[in-house]
């Protein structure tokens, strides 16, 4: 799949984690000249919370939320100034 912008990339996979059931948050971006190059997103439970929160000393202890999922999606321009697909963790399903 290819998109003419960053932000229309950004819509596409955002509407598809709605419909599968997951969020998302942008990794790291790389841009020249204010143009954005390439772009990760991961999933909002990606990784794992530091060892320094999980303390008894804290007052209120949170839940766990991240899971260390591995669900990503990385954009990158094209020669023709289009974003592509560079790479994919998790197949997409067409709904």
């Amino acid at each position: 799949m290819q998109f003419d912008s960053a932000e229309e990339a950004n819509n596409f996979y955002t509407q598809y984690n709605k419909q599968v059931g997951f969020r998302i948050q942008k990794n790291s971006t790389k841009t020249v000249n204010a143009i954005i190059q390439k772009r990760q997103y991961v999933c909002s439970r990606e990784g794992f919370r530091k060892n320094d929160r999980l303390e008894k000393s804290v007052r209120v202890q949170r839940a766990e939320t991240r899971c260390g999922c591995h669900a990503k999606f990385t954009i990158q321009r094209q020669l023709n100034g289009k974003l592509r697909f560079r790479d994919l963790s998790q197949p997409i399903i067409m709904m």
